[in-house]
């Protein structure tokens, strides 16, 4: 717990998943602070790569309280969303609590969710405009983290750095990096060439040969990480929300005995009304977003590649 002069902030990072499970535990603990008529706010900032950390775990928390209980956390302790940059690959140290980390980091926390005044602490931004920050981490780091995994572990490599050094994959990361990060710039009005960079930046993090990230590491959990509003479907559909096409003719398609083939896996639809996953089923998740046309075809010349039918850049 780090401690101001008026206020005290609880930074914690236990895994987006995990956050219900530590709740019942918060929950005693602010009880006790209650009992104990404790009137110095208490700040929890759950540090997880997710929209809403804090937020789903004050719900979490305030559902093991009674109603007394509620109002005490309501005037004494707040939840402030951040959003977190840092990759922390699994390293087996001598000493079990040791963390290897790369040297670059960045922290921003919501200034108005705090209850009380935010204490000071070295490295932390405050900040008015939280949602920019999220979103351009989730959709820039995390959208190309993933498919630099998921590529890598198509072509048989164990590592992020590997990966990210085959000219061919590095280049469908940046170009669907970029591709999101227009949708970012619409929606933020971030500069595009700055933007740009940063991605570039990003990249070079994944080139780092210390860190052997594994990529299995950053591909787990790819239920979660294919939800709606998480770091491969929401960039599409920011993309579509700013008049950048998608293709609606073309979609995914299961992967078995053959490369294409059932279920058909279309690019739009309802929530919760699409085919039903079930144990040992293989999809592969195909949206295309384009710079000015929804139409596609495929190039006579190989029979193969398909062109966006105005010449106009996409990502797929």
């Amino acid at each position: 717990c780090v401690t101001g002069v008026q206020t005290c902030a609880l930074p914690i990072s236990v895994g987006l998943n995990v956050l219900p499970r530590i709740a019942p535990v918060l929950a005693r603990g602010i009880g006790l602070r209650q009992e104990r008529e404790v009137g110095r706010p208490l700040n929890v900032i759950a540090c997880e790569n997710g929209i809403g950390a804090s937020s789903r775990l004050r719900e979490a928390v305030f559902a093991c309280m009674d109603e007394p209980l509620r109002r005490y956390c309501e005037r004494y302790v707040g939840f402030p969303d951040c959003s977190v940059d840092r990759i922390v690959p699994p390293v087996r140290c001598d000493n079990p609590i040791d963390v290897v980390a790369e040297r670059f980091y960045e922290w921003n926390v919501d200034e108005d969710a705090f209850v009380g005044p935010p204490p000071h602490i070295e490295g932390m931004n405050l900040t008015h405009e939280l949602s920019a920050y999220v979103e351009r981490k989730l959709f820039t780091l995390n959208t190309g983290h993933a498919i630099t995994a998921y590529l890598g572990r198509l072509r048989g490599y164990a590592t992020i750095h590997e990966s990210i050094t085959d000219r061919q994959l590095r280049s469908v990361v940046r170009e669907a990096m970029r591709e999101s990060g227009l949708g970012l710039s619409a929606r933020y009005g971030l500069d595009r060439e700055e933007h740009f960079r940063y991605i570039d930046r990003i990249i070079g993090r994944f080139e780092n040969p210390y860190l052997d990230d594994r990529v299995e590491r950053v591909g787990r959990e790819p239920l979660r990480k294919l939800g709606p509003t998480d770091r491969l479907v929401r960039p599409t559909l920011t993309a579509r929300e700013y008049g950048y096409p998608i293709n609606l003719e073309f979609g995914g398609h299961g992967v078995g005995r053959i490369m294409h083939g059932d279920p058909h896996v279309p690019n739009d639809g309802r929530a919760h009304h699409g085919y039903k996953l079930r144990p040992g089923l293989v999809i592969a998740i195909e949206p295309w977003f384009l710079k000015t046309t929804d139409e596609i075809y495929q190039d006579p010349k190989d029979g193969w590649t398909l062109k966006s039918s105005d010449g106009s850049r996409g990502a797929h």
